[in-house]
């Protein structure tokens, strides 16, 4: 029975690793939204406003969407869902 048990943990782990994974280039590490080639992400703080920024950009695009959090909490969760937002709309573009 723990034999079982051990082959099903290794059978996830190696599903968790896979899920994800950039097999497109020799980096295996999974995809990143601020490694996104079609976007430019930047997370900063502001510290005379005390607040985080995010700034979003499509390549190729002149305008920059802007952001202000009062955690980076919060700032990261709406540049990654930003992010996915703006990488779906430019895939299906073309």
């Amino acid at each position: 029975m723990s034999d079982l048990r051990a082959l099903r943990g290794y059978v996830r782990q190696v599903i968790k690793e896979e899920i994800g994974r950039d097999y497109k280039s020799v980096r295996t590490m999974p995809m990143n939204y601020l490694h996104y080639p079609e976007l430019s992400v930047s997370i900063v703080y502001i510290t005379e406003k005390g607040k985080w920024m995010v700034g979003i950009k499509p390549k190729g695009d002149s305008k920059k969407e802007y952001r202000y959090f009062n955690s980076q909490e919060d700032a990261e969760n709406w540049a990654r869902t930003r992010a996915d937002q703006l990488k779906a709309m430019v895939m299906n573009q073309g």
